[in-house]
């Protein structure tokens, strides 16, 4: 039977009165391997085949904060949602799910890694889990601050610091909120840790198959796919979209080296930027928009990159523009004081600046200083730029020979090389959770949740035999 229902807004829900568990983790992946999706694809195949659970959505990544400097490498956490119907009691869940991580983690285990499991029988989007998950998208949220939801809602967890994200993590994604698809594509155990080979061109086709349901794919500009990680991670790739079904053909249509293990299509908060939340106060590791004044010349430094003075609600800060954020980097050069710019970003703390710094990931220039110039004036006969004739003698014209004695220096506004607009970098570097300009909201809602048939598959005997390029190729 259908479980879900339609919002106000179009899309398909689950319903408030509908009971289902909602299952988070976060911080099972370490330095040495593993990856918190690739667990949350095998945990949910198992639920489904040996415990005859039901999936109620697509298993939900959702990225938070990345201005948290001791974050895992992506700062995502991933929640299943099942039937009540499940034949395991929460605690049961826990107990194999910590198992299931311990068999996962194996010798890769890092004195970093804290794994989180938080499960909650009820509806998720309620006002305290809601709070909590938009403050671990902009700022800094403590361990305690999530146990005291936890239990004041009934909500078991385990100990580990993973909770944080974990709790963060089921809150959201709710009716309402924006999303996007990724389908990831696994790797056989025995290719981990080595180099990754994709075919350029076989990305481009794919691109051009699919158009503006995915996005992400590759850069054109440098004519590269983008859809390898480079670590010892599980993951072979990853597409994003819109569309679920167009994110299957890359199944098809992508070409490497080595045969797909395993793959999974998650329902994400990235590429939505619900993270850009307008803040007055600039606060260390907190990720938000900020309205600033240019108050200083672009100062470049080594490595191509920018670093710019401005005021922001009384507060001095510097605004980085990183030489990977292209074409921001290149904008801020064209900023002068008296701009009027709107930057979202993690604020850091630079150990060469006594002000924190904004690493900025978005760029909205609202209105350009006009600082007008004096210049000699134009003849009025020929149009050619006269001369002055000297103190209180007016101007002549060199051209035609035009001369007024009563003519003095005229004011005129010199045109900027940048207009206002919103600005991010190119695909390669673009953050997670930014959207791409083209991405119009709406087009963040148009599909309904309904999970394809088989959105996640393993062991799947695909092998790609096409041998490795060197255009574009990892």
């Amino acid at each position: 039977m259908n479980v879900f229902h339609k919002t106000s807004s179009g899309d398909t829900f689950l319903p408030r009165t509908q009971s289902f568990l909602n299952i988070g983790l976060d911080d099972t992946d370490t330095p040495g391997g593993g990856c918190t999706t690739h667990l949350g694809a095998l945990l949910a195949t198992y639920l489904m085949k040996n415990e005859k659970c039901r999936l109620l959505d697509y298993p939900n990544l959702v990225r938070l904060n990345p201005g948290i400097p001791w974050k895992t490498r992506g700062n995502a956490s991933v929640v299943l949602r099942i039937d009540r119907s499940c034949n395991l009691s929460v605690e049961e869940l826990v107990e194999l799910i910590s198992s299931f991580i311990d068999s996962y983690q194996g010798n890769c285990k890092h004195r970093n890694s804290s794994p989180g499991i938080v499960i909650y029988n009820g509806y998720p989007w309620i006002n305290d889990l809601r709070g909590f998950y938009f403050r671990a998208l902009n700022d800094v949220v403590l361990l305690d601050d999530a146990r005291k939801i936890m239990d004041k809602h009934g909500i078991v967890y385990n100990n580990g610091r993973g909770v944080i994200g974990a709790l963060a993590g089921i809150a959201g994604l709710a009716p309402g909120d924006p999303y996007t698809f990724e389908l990831l594509a696994y790797r056989d155990p025995k290719y981990w840790g080595e180099k990754r080979y994709i075919d350029y061109q076989s990305v481009f086709k794919y691109d051009m198959l699919t158009g503006e349901l995915t996005f992400s794919s590759i850069d054109p500009e440098r004519r590269k796919q983008i859809i390898t990680p480079h670590g010892p991670d599980p993951v072979y790739f990853g597409v994003r979209g819109i569309e679920p079904g167009k994110l299957l053909l890359a199944l098809e249509t992508i070409k490497g080296n080595e045969p797909i293990h395993g793959w999974c299509i998650y329902r994400t908060n990235q590429a939505t930027s619900i993270h850009e939340k307008t803040t007055t106060t600039p606060r260390y590791h907190r990720t938000s928009k900020y309205k600033c004044t240019v108050s200083g010349n672009p100062q470049k430094i080594p490595g191509g990159h920018i670093i710019l003075e401005a005021e922001c609600h009384n507060t001095i800060v510097n605004l980085a523009f990183y030489r990977e954020t292209y074409p921001l980097n290149k904008i801020a050069t064209m900023l002068q004081p008296g701009d009027q710019i709107t930057v979202t970003g993690p604020v850091k703390q630079r150990s060469t600046s006594v002000y924190p710094t904004i690493t900025v990931e978005v760029l909205y220039v609202e209105e350009l200083a006009t600082k007008p110039v004096e210049v000699a004036p134009r003849c009025p006969k020929c149009g050619a730029r006269m001369k002055s004739k000297g103190i209180d003698k007016g101007y002549a014209c060199p051209k035609c020979g035009y001369y007024d004695r009563t003519a003095t220096k005229i004011h005129v506004v010199i045109p900027r090389d940048i207009v206002p607009g919103r600005y991010t970098p190119t695909p390669m570097h673009i953050a997670h959770l930014v959207s791409p300009n083209w991405l119009h909201p709406l087009m963040l809602k148009k599909f309904p949740l309904f999970p394809v048939n088989g959105f996640c598959g393993h062991s799947i005997n695909s092998p790609v035999n096409n041998p490795p390029v060197s255009n574009g190729s990892h």
